[in-house]
Formats: C-alpha cells, structure tokens, sequence
C-alpha cells in the first residue's frame, strides 16, 4: 500500500511508525466470567468475514445494560440476537475463501450493480441449508486464545501477546 501511495501521490510522512497485530475470531459459551460481562470485539463479537464490530459492539453494549437493568441472562440475549449472525459471517467466511479470486470478483460484482445493503442482507440472513456447513467452518476456523479468562494480568490471549510484542522495541 504504502509503494502504491509513494509511486501515485505526493505524501511526506514524518514519524512513520509500523504497527500491525493479529485478528481472532472467536465465540464462547458465555460472555460472563468474574463477574464481568464481555461486549464488542472483546467477547469476540466482530464480522467474521469483513472484520466489522461496531455493530455488534453497540448492541452487545445495549443488552448487557438490559441484563443488568432487568436481571436478565446476558449469555441468553446475546446468543439469541448475536449469535445467528456472527454464525453466519464465520460460514461466509469459509464460503468466500472457498470462492478465490472467482468468488471475490463475484462479490464485487454484486456489490456493484447498486443494491450492496440488499446482496449483504440476503447472505448474512440466517439459511438452514447454510448452517448445514457450519461445523465444517467453525473446524477451520479455531480460536488462537490461550487464555479464555484474559484478565489482561500476565495473559496470554492474542490481544496481550501482540500488545506485549508492540511495546517492544
């Protein structure tokens, strides 16, 4: 990216620094642990496919407020409004990376002929005959967290161990 701005633009960059971590897509059992209730990209709530959260970061945020507002279960709200879809982004994942270079050209095109909101929301509704490949997709794709329980105290997850490596010089 960066020889593509340099040969195309005119950029003077001061104080160029180089960062980058890893994504980890991940769904637990329950969000619920040490009496804390995990929302966004931190109980691994984020578009499987596009890499998104902020969607589900706010939603996520609105129903562990309604947990603690109405004593309900946060684990039980989240799997019923979040779950479904992050399903179906991880299976679209493993279907998109199936496609290679034909089936990303086939999105773009799509995306293309003026209705993307409508092409998303057709793929990202739930389908059974999709969720039929959902154990196959959810083998591809295992969660790198070592430490399910990050308390961010000589933690392991991948969060912690990429924070760690970037504070190094």
């Amino acid at each position: 990216m960066m020889k593509f701005f340099r040969d195309n633009m005119t950029l003077d960059i001061k104080n160029e620094k180089k960062f980058g971590c890893y994504g980890n897509f991940f769904m637990r059992d329950t969000q619920v642990r040490h009496d804390k209730l995990y929302v966004g990209e931190s109980a691994g709530f984020q578009d499987m496919l596009w890499g998104f959260g902020m969607r589900y970061a706010i939603l996520s945020g609105y129903l562990a407020a309604q947990s603690f507002i109405h004593g309900a279960d946060y684990d039980r709200l989240w799997k019923r409004e979040l779950k479904p879809i992050l399903e179906t982004s991880l299976i679209n994942r493993c279907l998109f990376e199936k496609g290679g270079h034909a089936g990303y050209r086939y999105v773009a095109k799509k995306l293309a002929q003026g209705d993307p909101c409508g092409f998303l929301r057709r793929h990202y509704n739930y389908s059974f005959f999709k969720h039929l490949l959902l154990p196959v997709a959810k083998r591809k794709y295992k969660s790198r967290v070592k430490d399910k329980s990050c308390s961010h105290e000589d933690c392991s997850c991948v969060w912690c161990r990429c924070g760690a490596a970037q504070a190094c010089p």
